[in-house]
């Protein structure tokens, strides 16, 4: 017989799993999109933060790596939403500004401090990306 923490635990991962699967695959979306549908680019620019340049060589398997990578990146912050949401009485006010006001955050805190410390190349994701 599960206990009542395994289930809160069960639903927590598998709540966390679904947001993050459905913001890695629209998020990566809008870059394709954004890149004028350089989809092996815009993966392969998301492995440069962890490879550097050597990303941008041939092969598949900096696009693989730039998938996973961005599906890790999706999953953590859905997970510090999920662990953060019944914390915060703010945040359970108006779902779809607090779901908007979450991704602003989330951006903001990828492009000004969480990207400028990796090993990615800076300023080259548009440029790269055309």
């Amino acid at each position: 017989m599960p206990t009542a923490t395994s289930v809160q635990s069960t639903r927590f991962i598998n709540g966390a799993l679904i947001a993050a699967l459905v913001v890695w695959l629209l998020d990566g979306t809008a870059a394709v999109i954004q890149t004028s549908f350089r989809a092996d680019r815009v993966f392969k620019y998301v492995a440069s933060s962890i490879t550097g340049n050597a990303a941008f060589a041939d092969g598949g398997g900096f696009i693989v790596l730039g998938l996973f990578l961005h599906f890790l990146v999706a999953f953590g912050w859905s997970l510090v939403f999920f662990w953060s949401y019944p914390r915060f009485s703010l945040l359970q006010g108006n779902r779809w500004l607090t779901g908007c006001l979450y991704g602003v955050i989330v951006w903001a805190a990828m492009r000004f401090l969480i990207v400028p410390l990796t090993r990615a190349p800076q300023g080259l994701s548009q440029r790269r990306a055309r």
